[in-house]
């Protein structure tokens, strides 16, 4: 990594939060992008790295109301999902058991590229649920939290409101997540151009 001599406290932001995920040398991207466009990806990172904690959080939350029915005594733990043929009690402990792993990895994992494709992989997986709950013409709302609504005491049509803009909120933001980084791994490669360029000249 760089020195900081002569760094301005901005670029100094931007090295330790952008070299965390990609080890991009910051002198190559102030010349390539430009000090404000460098601050603009730093901010975006840490706002993606928000996101990601957050949904992480969701995760949780779903997983544990997911745990909390599986083990209740709601009849709809004996029925058949319509989609995949197992009980719900079997599919909320499967499910639960994807989200807790991906919750924790949000949490704990230090890989922003990995912790985005995961959140964009569940819930596409969610969204492809839905998709098949319509193709079978199924009637209810979504069973994503079983028997918990009744705990909470709130209704099935709120608990499906609040889970279908918990989905588009993953859904958009890791998609987006993913573009970005992809936006700011073209200007990792061109940054070492310039950085090898200038290693050269001044050897």
């Amino acid at each position: 990594m760089c020195g900081f001599v002569g760094v301005p406290q901005e670029l100094i932001w931007f090295e330790l939060v952008f070299w965390r995920m990609s080890n991009m040398p910051i002198y190559g991207v102030a010349k390539e992008c430009g000090i404000w466009a460098a601050m603009n990806m730093a901010r975006h990172l840490i706002g993606f790295q928000k996101f990601v904690f957050s949904s992480g959080v969701l995760l949780l939350c779903t997983a544990l109301a997911k745990i909390v029915s599986a083990f209740g005594s709601a009849q709809i733990l004996q029925l058949n999902d319509p989609v995949f043929s197992v009980s719900f009690k079997t599919l909320f402990v499967v499910v639960a058991v994807f989200e807790l792993v991906i919750a924790f990895i949000c949490f704990l994992g230090r890989n922003l590229i990995l912790q985005l494709s995961l959140l964009a992989w569940i819930a596409t997986n969610f969204l492809i649920y839905r998709l098949c709950l319509g193709w079978v013409k199924y009637k209810g709302p979504c069973p994503c939290l079983g028997s918990f609504t009744g705990v909470l005491h709130i209704s099935a049509i709120t608990a499906e409101s609040v889970l279908s803009k918990i989905l588009i909120y993953i859904l958009v933001g890791s998609y987006s997540g993913l573009l970005a980084c992809g936006i700011f791994s073209m200007a990792k490669k061109s940054s070492k151009k310039i950085a090898d360029k200038n290693v050269k000249q001044f050897p």
